[in-house]
């Protein structure tokens, strides 16, 4: 089963604020790990703030996250389709041709994407609200 109904993350996964993230043990490239996420209904790794930088930073060495190019000198964008902004951390190119970002010691790097690394999932965590029964008492969805 994935995920439990009165839990905010799946099993296995650390919550972190909002989010839910899986730091994988298994090695896939890219493209197999961003079909990892998606069976989990979750996407690669999208960092949007320093706070979430700096989490991931503890947490997380030699994992694929979610940023990518179609071409060389064309920007990077998350696998949602939103362009990276270099304000938060930029991407340091190790060669020309490479289209996939790998998060090492602290910073995003460009690889070849069919590297084999680990690589981190996430998805929002869910919020499980009391809801007001009939008789005025509060129910928690796992009551009904």
């Amino acid at each position: 089963m994935k995920g439990d109904k009165c839990r905010p993350c799946p099993e296995s996964w650390i919550q972190h604020g909002e989010k839910c993230y899986h730091f994988s043990k298994e090695m896939k490239t890219w493209h197999k790990s961003k079909e990892y996420c998606s069976s989990w209904g979750s996407l690669l790794l999208k960092i949007e703030n320093k706070e979430e930088l700096d989490f991931i930073k503890s947490q997380a060495s030699f994992h694929w996250i979610g940023l990518s190019r179609t071409a060389i000198g064309h920007g990077w964008v998350w696998q949602d389709g939103t362009a990276h902004s270099t304000d938060l951390f930029p991407v340091k190119i190790q060669e020309p041709g490479e289209k996939c970002a790998l998060f090492k010691a602290g910073e995003a790097f460009s690889h070849n994407c069919t590297g084999q690394y680990r690589y981190i999932c996430e998805k929002r965590a869910t919020q499980k609200k009391a809801t007001e029964r009939a008789q005025g008492r509060l129910q928690y969805p796992w009551q009904s």
